[in-house]
């Protein structure tokens, strides 16, 4: 991937093997709770994920392993960097457990539906494991877990 990108945090987390973890806004309860089991597990495990971390799902993943876990995290996001880091962030980049990644420039300061395919296409790209909570048919993940041909495991 040739992208350059705005950063805020520790760039040595982009050189750890990367777990993508992403989940279609959809969901049943039976995908809520696989995924709250792999979390758990994720969490004695002290992986990097990475993800945009937007939809309930992966948000839960975040907080989860934000709090419960000496996990890495890198958030790609699907708008430019922030200007002010809100304070659950700058804990962990302060702790070195959080990168923030961006390609879009600081003026864009709203996510829309095309930079959402981006990021999560940049997700998938940079993982060397992806995991998936839920996927739409049809929908945007689906759409690209098929055009980057890279093997991953839906809970």
């Amino acid at each position: 991937m040739n992208c350059r990108f705005d950063t805020i945090g520790d760039e040595k987390l982009l050189d750890l093997p990367k777990v993508a973890f992403l989940s279609s806004m959809k969901f049943t309860a039976e995908q809520q709770a696989k995924v709250q089991a792999w979390t758990t597990e994720i969490a004695k495990q002290n992986k990097c994920i990475i993800s945009g971390f937007k939809s309930k799902l992966e948000f839960e993943v975040f907080k989860t392993l934000a709090n419960k876990s000496k996990c890495k995290l890198i958030l790609v996001l699907a708008r430019g960097i922030y200007e002010e880091l809100p304070y659950p962030y700058q804990q962990l980049v302060n702790a070195g457990r959080l990168l923030i990644i961006t390609p879009f420039a600081q003026e864009q300061t709203d996510s829309r539906r095309d930079f959402a395919y981006i990021r999560n296409h940049i997700v998938v790209e940079m993982a060397d494991e992806i995991v998936v909570g839920a996927i739409t048919p049809g929908g945007q993940i689906e759409k690209i877990l098929l055009e980057c041909e890279k093997p991953y495991t839906e809970l």
